[in-house]
């Protein structure tokens, strides 16, 4: 993820301050979600999300645990899961094997690595829908044709993109646009 991304990573924390978060693929966008848990936990102690964050490679989940700040690094349980492929409406899609189940209100989506698969779709939000909460927003990391592929087949969530990145949202419910600049002027 790129700076802009993680700073509308970190606005939409602070914002929705959702209490299951799932990021499909870790990188720096990890570290800015826990950066925004700990700025709410600031404010509201008795904040304390489940954040969830799968990563398919073991080198990469070390790198990861290593590379987040140790204050930060509570907020978050990283977690190896394999990565698979399989037949779905046709198409051959992408999959990270048994994700924890959660009423997830916030998926940041970035792998599984769809290209290294050999695909250019994934199906984890899909066989996640049923258990998420009604008001969940997911933000893909520019995988456009994943994106248009998990919305033609999940039920209620409109498609947009995200207001300050050029990532594509998900979302049964409106989001408040607007916060980025105040943001950057507080910091």
């Amino acid at each position: 993820a790129d700076i802009s991304d993680c700073l509308a990573l970190y606005e939409d924390i602070i914002n929705i301050r959702p209490k299951f978060i799932l990021e499909l693929g870790p990188g720096s966008s990890t570290a800015a979600i826990c950066l925004a848990i700990n700025s709410v936990k600031e404010k509201n102690p008795s904040y304390d999300p489940v954040f969830i964050a799968v990563e398919s490679k073991q080198e990469w989940l070390d790198f990861h645990k290593k590379s987040i700040p140790n204050e930060l690094i509570s907020n978050v349980d990283l977690i190896l899961r394999d990565e698979k492929v399989k037949n779905l409406f046709g198409q051959k899609v992408a999959y990270f094997e048994s994700i924890p189940v959660y009423p997830y209100e916030y998926i940041h989506v970035d792998g599984p690595d769809i290209h290294g698969l050999g695909v250019n779709l994934q199906s984890d939000l899909i066989t996640l829908e049923n258990h998420l909460n009604e008001n969940c927003v997911i933000v893909f990391d520019g995988r456009k044709k994943a994106s248009r592929f998990s919305r033609k087949h999940m039920k209620g969530f409109n498609f947009r993109r995200h207001s300050k990145t050029l990532n594509h949202m998900l979302s049964k419910k409106h989001l408040k646009n607007g916060f980025l600049f105040d943001f950057l002027r507080r910091n």
